[in-house]
């Protein structure tokens, strides 16, 4: 069983992580529009 100590530094760990993947759905979708207009023309 995890400590106090270790579940909260596992927790911080884990809201570091959803946060990078938030900042790659919002890269991937900037993309996805770049993409979009580039095979328009």
């Amino acid at each position: 069983m995890a400590s106090p100590w270790l579940a909260e530094q596992l927790m911080r760990e884990r809201e570091r992580i959803d946060r990078m993947i938030g900042d790659l759905v919002r890269s991937r979708d900037v993309l996805d529009d770049i993409i979009r207009e580039a095979v328009k023309h």
